[in-house]
């Protein structure tokens, strides 16, 4: 009898144990799907040369130089800037820049520097107060923890994974798969119930 047949005799739960203990993709995860997701350039965006005044979002570790970049391309024009690289600085920024996209005009920019978590939190702060695409730049400084929400219980959390990873959700305890669909309105990526369909491969 092969070896791999009488282990799983013998310890039938050793397949189910090796599977939480370490990140795994789905099996109907198609890695070639990218749907919405962003896709991160490799260098920071160009100042959009168009806008008349700029808001400059700077979070996080190695934000500060590109917000820098930024601020010297935009010369005379005006600009409402906020910068912190201290670690957890984008719940300062959230708060911060609701009141400061009230002050923007018409024909002001929105450019955002930081982890590819908090660009895609304040990217979605800023499609609510009725931004549009083409008034947003932004630039993963690194990717991070994702954002995600849990599509049964709405749980927004983030975690070490993937699109095709799987993990638990913080919210219901269920064990979801990592989707490729990002919500702009949430700035998170859809995770659904790993075994939707009730088994396992």
């Amino acid at each position: 009898m092969p070896a791999e047949i009488l282990r799983r005799i013998i310890d039938p739960m050793h397949e189910t144990t090796a599977s939480v203990s370490r990140p795994r993709q789905h099996r109907r995860f198609v890695a070639s799907a990218r749907t919405s997701l962003p896709n991160w350039p490799e260098a920071p965006p160009p100042l959009d040369e168009a806008g008349r005044g700029f808001v400059l979002v700077g979070t996080g570790r190695g934000a500060g130089a590109v917000l820098d970049g930024w601020r010297a391309r935009a010369g005379d024009r005006p600009v409402l800037a906020f910068r912190d690289e201290d670690a957890g600085s984008a719940d300062r920024a959230a708060s911060w820049l609701e009141p400061a996209l009230g002050q923007a005009r018409t024909g002001w920019r929105l450019m955002l520097a930081g982890a590819a978590a908090d660009v895609l939190r304040l990217s979605a702060i800023a499609r609510g107060a009725g931004l549009i695409e083409a008034e947003i730049r932004a630039f993963a400084v690194r990717a991070g923890t994702s954002p995600l929400v849990c599509v049964h219980c709405r749980t927004g959390f983030e975690a070490e994974g993937e699109p095709g990873d799987e993990v638990d959700c913080p919210g219901c305890g269920l064990r979801l798969v990592v989707h490729q669909h990002l919500s702009r309105r949430l700035g998170r990526l859809a995770a659904f119930v790993a075994d939707a369909e009730g088994g396992r491969p």
